[in-house]
């Protein structure tokens, strides 16, 4: 491919500053460079055709460029030049030591070095990495150049051949180049220069371009600076930008170079590849005749591929300096349009001035996207284009206007050719002279109210997170498949940190953990007086329960979590403890969706915090017919509790389901840079709540912060809840008719410390006794010595098994229910009792696991409304009181000079829209009695605006006219005197068509630089809440102009019992921005005696961007008291294995029966125990419900399995072994004989002592954990 190269065009050329230097300062342009290069080209074995000449375009101009013509016609074919390969200038590959190489590609990622050391026998390197790294004897094959046109060996290697001056072997080349003349490329233009041509091309001040050449100043900063680190020496940046100009893949080629483009008609020669490895070789594309300029392609030519697609004439003004000359191709490739623009010639070759177009991509929208453009380019020119400005450079200021005229041309003739074909009746007209099309006013933002939020145009990246999640000096540690997810936990010893993923997705890492867990948890709890009921989801690593139980008024937490083994891997490799032995803490583990429909009733509503760490999909699920995932989980919060969701693209959602939503936005997080937070109450304001220090320890400086309203980045109040209007609507005691389902639930419960004689005679009265206490009658058990001591109870609600091992003083339980689910805790209380160990404390431990159950259960429809959400007080949604009777002046006037406080300056000028001149302007008035206001701009309605102009046949016309002395007045008021607006207010008077021309020309990031303050403030009281543009203009300086944080866009209303005002508000470059509006509220609040209601609040569309960022905390382990952690991994003693299957069958009918289960467990139980084992018992139990319950009891082990009478089994196995292997073949023979059935959910866990987290294969003798400090 042919990058970036070949000279400018002559017509531009003859305004460059030549700027001519050699060796000892003396003037070169007397030198013929033409016949330096030729005699030089042939000296080395080349080719030059006598019959074609090198000079320069006027004999006389000693500064005029050079170029290739034809003395003699010429024939198809011909060879014209032929430069060797030795004249052929590479990159430079002869490094020394101390050479910068611009980078390695290691596990595909770009390493830029140093060398320290060279081996030329090997020719390898030392080399020393910039992030510290360092590595030897590194093959010069390792040394790769990035994906980009870029060739910075070629500049080092320019540079070097400049350096050796007429010494050099290149040196008629390196003369010829010396003479060339500064700031050619966009890239290399002055300040200025740059800033006109941006503002030519439509960019924001977000840095967002309409037009191309897109990326167009890119090659000095990004290329040189950045990619080759190269020098900011003018010469040597200059040398850059000729290598973008002229190189072809990496090198640069004499003669050839300055060989000039033009397509079409004109192009006349053709070239072989420069990768044949030989000369390279021009010939004639055609005959050519005397006279005729030598032309080449940059887009259509030998080695572009498919260049001549995306490549036109805009980039060939960004790469190499000069307007392409007819024909042209134009591509604006965000709106998919692309088309190609020539002259038509006539018999004698000249131009007819009639222009033929071709179209190669275009949309419905194209038409429009045109007009718009062009109507704002002759804005440009009109304003920008028609005095010069004195710091533009003359090159600087002819290119931009021959681009400018050529990008109106091919505009308003494609607009034009487009319209003449169009089939659906849009007209579009240019007159003959000034080539002005008349079109509609769609070039003027329409104000209209956006319905939602555009949170896809939200940009959260804030720094090079890649550049962060580089693991190269890391190992893995394990790797885990678990039946849900790839599991994998890595470390650094050097950086004692430790990370883990879930499918490729890192999740937390020891050095950034308080970053959000303590946020999550602390950050949270300051807006509640006391935190008593707390459920979390999702954060099975047990971090979130870490902090949590800081809480000393703390009653229950609840955690709801998938995958047990995030959990056991949480501890082994954090020492994050899961607390399954405190009172206060419940674990269910399960599928969410099904976790919620066990979940008891009494607990919807009652918590205080929920906090929420799940997948998108996952949230989505549904969990009723009703509700999904997210809406189910919202209505276990209290109404004065607050649910935490992580990730910024929840606010929507959440604000449609709570009256009080925020947006808690941090940067300076590691690995992530920066974390959302979205809080969501019914009752909690949380921009006036007052916060409360509960004085718990944490170690995140973050939360030393005393004002939590610092970290707000939205913020929305919402009157009404979609899903609660459809819980309103249904009546939550509805009668149930056919069971529909099979819940049940598993406790897992380990009994320590045992002071009860634990035979299975004693051990079968004082359970059955218990069970009894507890209203359970037990039905059948089975028990056996021989099979570890282990005993199972059956009763018509469930059953539990019992494996009792007196010599460790130890007894565990099995508690599994499929009715009276209420009962479970005081079961697992009565149990533990009955063996003489205490429910409080280290004696015990226990976890749920959501399971399967039995249809056809006695008391299945009273069983069905004791559990899942709970819906009935989700009727008193707060309504808006409707407030229809014009404010009193007074309240505006006070709210107006209130709100100035958001102005922090003590002297400013303001900018006032108002009606027509003639007509009242209250808004200016009441502001020129402020001391604190230096000047007010008056920005009257001009008086050629009729009212509704937009909509009259000659409104654009009218609205243009009045930009244009808008411009003007803005250019004399300001301008001239190098002020600026620190504000702007609308008038009640000002019109929606002056406003739109306003937006019009702040839009333009030069005129938004000239003339608002980078902190500006802009608001716009409204009293009749009809006229909704006025919001929208507010906010549109938050969407268009300041998009980058900090900004926020916020409404706030002034109520009295029977009107209100509205004040919109947009403030940029305020980062308490949002504290400040708080306290702006309830002064006026106070001032106007009225009552002020803070509806909305939006941030930034794209947050701050950390270049390098290193972050300023990390955590090492000893961050976290680690004694109780260390004291239960060193004291856990495994002492079996247990695996709990669920199955299912697909499709609508199940071809489960007892028989067939029966069988399957034979062959499962023999598909384990030993050869010489005798026949495996296998006990049914019937009388339950619809369903069955399988025991059976050997020397190894015991399974329980539970069938729901349809579709749902669940093996229960035991073994005293520790093998997964074993548990795989188990379940593999069982369901050997039934294709369709398929294990949905598997939880393995060990049993055992010392409240027991990890397997036997989890410790490594000798070898305390990672995260162990002592």
């Amino acid at each position: 491919m042919k990058p970036l190269f070949k000279p400018i065009s002559w017509l531009l050329l003859l305004h460059l500053p030549i700027v001519c230097a050699s060796e000892n300062g003396a003037s070169s342009v007397t030198i013929d460079h033409g016949k330096a290069l030729v005699d030089w080209i042939r000296s080395k074995g080349g080719f030059f055709h006598s019959k074609i000449e090198l000079r320069r375009f006027d004999a006389n101009d000693p500064t005029s460029p050079y170029g290739v013509f034809a003395n003699e016609d010429i024939s198809d074919k011909e060879l014209l030049f032929e430069v060797p390969r030795s004249c052929l200038l590479d990159a430079i590959n002869d490094y020394k030591v101390g050479d910068k190489i611009e980078g390695f590609f290691v596990n595909k990622e770009w390493h830029p070095a140093t060398v320290a050391a060279f081996y030329p026998e090997d020719d390898t390197f030392d080399v020393a990495y910039d992030d510290g790294d360092f590595e030897s004897r590194v093959p010069r094959s390792s040394i790769q150049w990035p994906s980009s046109a870029m060739n910075c060996g070629t500049v080092r290697s320019l540079l070097r051949e400049f350096d050796l001056g007429e010494e050099s072997d290149y040196a008629p080349f390196t003369n010829y180049l010396r003479e060339q003349p500064y700031g050619q490329l966009p890239s290399a233009w002055s300040v200025a220069g740059k800033s006109l041509l941006l503002e030519m091309l439509g960019q924001d001040l977000s840095g967002k371009q309409t037009l191309p050449p897109f990326e167009a100043l890119d090659w000095l900063t990004s290329g040189w600076h950045n990619l080759c680190r190269g020098s900011t020496d003018p010469f040597a940046e200059n040398a850059a930008m000729m290598v973008v100009q002229r190189c072809w893949d990496e090198l640069l080629i004499p003669i050839y170079d300055m060989v000039s483009h033009r397509n079409g008609r004109w192009l006349n020669t053709q070239s072989n590849s420069v990768q044949d490895g030989g000369p390279v070789s021009v010939t004639a594309s055609r005959k050519i005749q005397a006279g005729e300029e030598l032309y080449s392609t940059y887009n259509f030519c030998t080695d572009c591929d498919a260049r001549a697609h995306w490549y036109g004439t805009g980039e060939i003004l960004r790469d190499y300096g000069f307007v392409e000359l007819y024909p042209q191709r134009w591509l604006f490739p965000d709106q998919k349009i692309s088309f190609d623009i020539d002259e038509k010639l006539n018999e004698e070759g000249k131009p007819t001035g009639e222009m033929i177009i071709h179209w190669n991509g275009l949309t419905a929208t194209t038409l429009d996207f045109l007009e718009k453009q062009i109507r704002r380019l002759d804005f440009f020119a009109e304003t920008e284009l028609r005095s010069r400005d004195v710091e533009v450079l003359d090159y600087e200021w002819d290119t931009i206007n021959q681009y400018h005229q050529a990008l109106s041309i091919a505009m308003k003739e494609a607009a034009r050719h487009l319209a003449s074909q169009s089939k659906t009746g849009v007209k579009t007209t240019c007159s003959d002279g000034e080539g002005t099309c008349a079109l509609t006013s769609t070039i003027y933002d329409s104000l209209e109210q956006e319905e939602v939020e555009a949170w896809a145009a939200y940009r959260p990246e804030t720094c090079k997170f890649k550049d962060l999640f580089k693991f190269d000096t890391w190992s893995v540690t394990e790797e885990i498949k678990s039946p849900y997810q790839k599991i994998a936990f890595f470390s650094d010893p050097t950086m004692k940190d430790t990370c883990f993923e879930l499918d490729a997705i890192v999740q937390i890492c020891t050095s950034y953990r308080p970053h959000y867990h303590e946020m999550a948890v602390h950050y949270t709890a300051r807006f509640l007086d006391k935190i008593q009921r707390v459920l979390f989801v999702g954060g099975g690593d047990s971090m979130l329960l870490h902090d949590i139980i800081k809480y000393p008024s703390l009653e229950l937490v609840v955690g709801l979590e998938l995958d047990q083994k995030v959990t056991r891997g949480a501890f082994k490799y954090y020492g994050a403890q899961p607390h399954w032995d405190n009172e206060k803490v419940e674990w269910w583990y399960g599928d969410a969706t099904k976790s919620l429909l066990m979940i008891p009733k009494e607990y919807f509503g009652s918590f205080d915090m929920v906090l929420v760490d799940l997948s998108e999909t996952v949230m989505s699920f549904p969990v009723t017919r009703d509700l999904d995932v997210m809406e189910a989980l919202s209505l276990l919060v209290k109404p004065d509790g607050i649910f935490v969701k992580n990730e910024y693209n929840y606010f929507k959602e959440m604000s449609e389901i709570f009256e009080h939503t925020v947006h808690v936005f941090y940067h300076d997080v590691p690995f992530v840079c920066s974390q959302s937070l979205m809080l969501g109450s019914d009752k909690v304001d949380f921009l006036r709540t007052p916060t409360t220090d509960h004085k718990v320890d944490y170690v995140y400086n973050l939360l030393d912060s005393n004002d939590s309203l610092d970290n707000a980045h939205d913020y929305q109040r919402n009157y009404t809840s979609v899903h609660r209007q459809i819980s309103c609507q249904k009546d939550d005691e509805e009668e149930l008719g056919v069971q529909e389902r099979s819940p049940g639930i598993l406790m897992i419960v380990e009994v320590e410390k045992a002071t009860a004689a634990l035979d299975l005679q004693s051990l079968e009265r004082s359970l059955t006794s218990a069970l009894k206490q507890e209203g359970l009658i037990v039905l059948s058990t089975v028990l056996s010595e021989e099979a570890g001591n282990s005993i199972v109870l059956i009763f018509a609600e469930g059953y539990v098994v019992a494996r009792s091992m007196s010599q460790d003083a130890y007894c565990a339980f099995d508690i599994q229910l499929w009715s009276s689910f209420e009962k479970q805790d005081s079961i697992r209380k009565a149990v533990i009792a009955a063996v003489g160990s205490d429910s409080v404390g280290a004696s015990s431990s226990a976890y749920r696991i959501v399971s399967g159950g039995m249809f056809g259960a006695e008391k299945w429809k009273s069983d069905a409304k004791s559990i899942g959400p709970h819906m009935n007080n989700l009727c008193l949604d707060p309504v808006e009181q409707i407030r229809n009777i014009p404010i009193d002046d007074k309240i505006v006037e006070t709210v107006l000079n209130e709100s100035m406080s958001l102005v922090q300056d003590e002297s400013f000028i303001i900018g006032v829209i108002c009606g027509q001149s003639g007509q009242a302007c209250k808004s200016a008035e009441i502001l020129k009695k402020q001391d604190k206001i230096e000047e007010v701009v008056t920005l009257a309605t001009c008086l050629n605006l009729a009212p509704g102009a937009e909509f009259a046949a000659d409104g654009l016309a009218q609205m243009e006219t009045c930009e244009k002395e808008v411009w003007k007045l803005l250019s004399g008021s300001l301008s001239a005197r190098g002020k600026k607006l620190r504000a702007i207010v609308i008038d009640e008077g000002a019109s929606s068509t002056m406003a739109r021309i306003l937006f019009r020309i702040f839009r333009s990031s030069r005129n938004a630089k000239r003339w608002l303050a980078e902190d500006i403030l802009v608001q716009a009281p409204t009293v009749d809440h009809s006229e909704s543009w006025r919001s929208v203009f507010v906010d549109e300086f938050r969407r268009e102009i300041f998009k980058k944080e900090p900004v926020y866009t916020a409404e706030v209303y002034f109520n009295t019992t029977a009107s209100s005002l509205k004040l919109s508000i947009t403030s940029a470059g305020d980062e308490h921005f949002v504290r400040h509006l708080v306290d702006f509220a309830t002064k006026a609040e106070q001032s106007a005696e009225v009552v002020s209601e803070v509806r909305s609040v939006r941030g930034a569309l794209e947050f701050k961007f950390f270049d390098n960022y290193r972050p300023s905390q990390l955590f090492e382990p000893d961050a976290y008291d680690q004694s109780s952690s260390l004291e239960q991994w060193n004291s856990q003693k495994p002492l079996g294995h247990q695996t709990v299957f669920q199955l299912e069958t697909e499709g609508s009918e199940t071809s489960m029966s007892l028989t067939t289960i029966k069988e399957s467990l034979n062959s499962a139980i023999r598909s384990i125990v030993p050869e010489n084992t005798p026949e495996v018992k296998i006990e049914m139990f019937t009388e339950m419900g619809d369903g069955c319950v399988f025991v059976a009891l050997w020397a190894e082990g015991n399974i329980v399995a539970l069938w729901d009478g349809r579709k749902h089994v669940d093996l229960n196995l035991f073994t005293f072994i520790e093998s997964v292997e074993v548990a795989d073949t188990f379940v593999l023979q069982f369901g050997a004989e039934d294709p369709k059935l398929h294990t949905v959910l598997r939880d393995d866990q060990p049993r055992g002592t010392g409240r027991v987290v990890n397997f036997k294969t989890d410790f490594e003798p000798g070898k305390s954990p990672i995260w162990s400090v002592a």
